[in-house]
């Protein structure tokens, strides 16, 4: 399940990029968002033809969220032996969820969940493909990735070989 990463961009409100990684940690049952932990770092995968990446688009089009030309853009490279988890099928999120299960029960339902704390020990980053973004998110099915809006890499560590600050608001959107 581990693959080469490419180059990743990750949208920041701070003009400078600190090299760690807060730990993740598995969201509380009371939570909304359980598909999701606190902490980590969220980056997709720069597009150098487009200047742009898949979070950028989905967030230009979006009007209550972060504006991505008020953000600082910078790009990352991922160290080439990084042990990442990619889901790009139904069939690997089962796989991830039966190894690292988290349930939770509301009335008669039991949704799953990722033990994202667990998984961080074996694994430096979980990568969600478009194509797995697709196949994941269906709210009917009680074990997906609904609240993954986009493709995506959760990263548990800092796993770069260099960071780059790049204005890429000034090509993604035209004023």
């Amino acid at each position: 399940m581990s693959e080469h990463i490419p180059l990743q961009l990750h949208l920041s409100i701070c003009p400078f990029l600190v090299e760690t990684v807060s730990p993740v940690r598995n969201q509380k049952p009371s939570s909304f968002e359980l598909a999701k932990p606190c902490g980590g770092l969220w980056t997709s995968t720069y597009d150098p033809h487009a200047h742009s990446a898949a979070w950028v688009d989905w967030l230009a089009g979006q009007g209550e969220y972060i504006d991505p030309r008020s953000c600082y853009w910078f790009l990352l490279t991922p160290i080439h032996n990084a042990k990442v988890y990619t889901i790009d099928s139904h069939n690997d999120l089962t796989l991830l969820l039966n190894r690292y299960p988290r349930a939770f029960s509301d009335r008669s339902i039991k949704y799953r969940y990722i033990d994202f704390e667990a998984m961080s020990q074996r694994y430096d980053a979980l990568h969600l493909t478009t194509k797995g973004q697709q196949m994941t998110s269906d709210e009917s099915d009680y074990a997906n990735l609904s609240d993954w809006s986009v493709e995506c890499t959760l990263w548990f560590r800092w796993c770069f070989t260099e960071v780059q600050r790049i204005a890429g608001y000034r090509y993604a959107f035209s004023s």
